[in-house]
Parts: C-alpha cells; sequence; structure tokens
C-alpha cells in the first residue's frame, strides 16, 4: 500500500452471478476513500506487443509475489476454463493504467474484487507518481449495498456495453441494463436509456465543433448534457461521476475566445470542483483548481 489506507469500510461475500464481490459493512457518505491500493503486478504492454505474450511475462513475476499474494491471485474470478489460469486471471482481472506516459496493465488483488456495474457506485482514480489506485464512494452508499466500478464506459448504448463485457465472459445484469419487471417494460427502458445515451454522444462530439464559434449553440449544448446525465443516471444517484465531465467542457466553453464569460466559467469551475473532490478525492487536483478559482 502506497499512503494512509482508510479503515475497512467492506467485506468480501458472494455475489449472484458474478462469485463475489465487495459490499458495504456500514453506511459511507458520498466522497468516501474507500481503498488506496498499489498493483501487486504491473505489466509493461509494450513489452507484451502482441499481447498472447502476456503470459510469458507472467511466468515470470508471478514466482516474485510473496505465498500469500500468490494464494490470493490465483483465488480471483475468470472468465474462461480453456486458456492458462494465471493468463486468464490476469486478463479478466487487471486495469489499464499510465506511468511516464506508457500503458501498463495492473492487477490489484482487493480493488479486483470490485464487480461491474453500468451504474456504478465506485470510482477509481490512478495516481501515475505513487503508482497506485484509489477507490471513492460517487454517492451515499447504504450498509450492505454492493460496492461497484465499471469496466465498460457507462455511457454507451446497452449494445455497446454488452458487447464489450463479454469479452470480459459475463453479461451484465445491472439496474441499467436490466430495468423493470417484465420483458416489454424492459425493452422500453433501454430504448430510452440508448436514446438518451446517443443525444448524448452526439452533442458531446457537435460540441467540439462549434463551441469555438457558436456561443449560444455551445451553451445550450452543455445545459442539454448535464439534464441528459441526470435523467440517465440520477433514478441510480450515481450521477456525481458524469456530471463531472459535462462540469469540464462547460468550463472550455466559457473560457472559448466565442464566449469568455467569467462567471459561467467559475459557475462550471466550481461545480467541477465539487465533483472532483467527491470522486477523486480533495488531494492536488481539486488544490490546482482553488487556485484557478483564487487567481
Amino acid at each position: 500500500m502506497t499512503g494512509s489506507n482508510p479503515p475497512c469500510m467492506f467485506e468480501m461475500r458472494p455475489s449472484p452471478g458474478c462469485g463475489y464481490g465487495l459490499y458495504a459493512t456500514q453506511d459511507i457518505p458520498q466522497g468516501t476513500l474507500l481503498l488506496r491500493e498499489t498493483p501487486v503486478i504491473q505489466i509493461k504492454t509494450e513489452d507484451v506487443e502482441p499481447l498472447d505474450e502476456v503470459d510469458v511475462a507472467l511466468a515470470k513475476v508471478l514466482p516474485t509475489l510473496s505465498p500469500t499474494d500468490r494464494d490470493a491471485f490465483h483465488a480471483l474470478s475468470r472468465a474462461g476454463r480453456d486458456s492458462d489460469e494465471a493468463l486468464d486471471i490476469f486478463n479478466s482481472n487487471a486495469f489499464e493504467v499510465q506511468v511516464d506516459g506508457m500503458d501498463r496493465l495492473a492487477l490489484f488483488l482487493t480493488g479486483s474484487r470490485f464487480n461491474h456495474s453500468c451504474a456504478p457506485n465506485v470510482n477509481r482514480d490512478w495516481d501515475p507518481d505513487e503508482q497506485c489506485m484509489s477507490f471513492y464512494a460517487i454517492c451515499d452508499v447504504k450498509q450492505g449495498e454492493e460496492l461497484c466500478t465499471f469496466y465498460a464506459r457507462p455511457l454507451e448504448t446497452y449494445a455497446e456495453r454488452q458487447r464489450y463485457l463479454t469479452t470480459l465472459g459475463f453479461v451484465c445484469h445491472c439496474s441499467r441494463c436490466d430495468p423493470g419487471e417484465e420483458e416489454g417494460e424492459r425493452e422500453r427502458l433501454r430504448a430510452e436509456s440508448d436514446a438518451r445515451v446517443l443525444e448524448y454522444q452526439s452533442m458531446e462530439d457537435a460540441l467540439e465543433g462549434h463551441k469555438e464559434t457558436d456561443a449560444d449553440r455551445a451553451r445550450q449544448s452543455v445545459s442539454d448534457m448535464e439534464r441528459l446525465v441526470t435523467e440517465e443516471f440520477g433514478p441510480y444517484g450515481v450521477a456525481n461521476l458524469f456530471l463531472r465531465g459535462v462540469y469540464a467542457m462547460g468550463r472550455e466553453v466559457g473560457l472559448c475566445p466565442c464566449v469568455w464569460d467569467k462567471e459561467y466559467t467559475r459557475h462550471y469551475t466550481e461545480r467541477e470542483l465539487e465533483m472532483i473532490v467527491i470522486c477523486q478525492g480533495d488531494g492536488a487536483l481539486a488544490q490546482s483548481y482553488r487556485r484557478f478559482l483564487g487567481s
């Protein structure tokens, strides 16, 4: 571990359809640091091209682990049963990170136990300087609730999310993927969700083109994207993570020459700072935003 780790507020127990998961052992307020962890294995992707050479790299790394860490590694879930066990475990659980601008695959013995949800209540934040991953509750979590991060990009359509997740060996049945009680209701709610996601994606793409030239349209796009994110993730109580991205775009719009509105920029910078503190902690990034606001 790097830095101070918080008191443990979760336990590992069976998760229906997902093997094991991490569950809150107490009520957890939004913005709480749940875990700070250094990876037990890091593999430089440039050392394993093609990626099927990961097994060679693993064969070198695994014997260097302590017996306890090696046992914990082999206890992790795996997507398939036909490939090499260690390779399958690593591919099923590793996260992509960056160190010195270079891509790496990193495996965390505890962090890998956070299951996926398309409406996640946990954000992960990689610190390339300290080379550790921090996991934060992005909303209030009730005792007994499962703590989930995300493997697929939540702002994709249902089909796109499922297509990616099948490569990891599972089908997602979270509250966004399986809404409603009846099949007809599920299909309707999925279609409504997909429509919001596609509208958001379209606005995000268009904003890059007109934020430099059309102030009114740029402002309206930011407002509409905030509405779409709130409608899509608000019912699950997990909109904070995605609003952070919208507020960042609002800040950028306010700084564009065609807009250049100091109060508009300050408004969205303040909102973005709130989301940073919740989703990534009150660290160096948050302090840099406070300096910007104070200048």
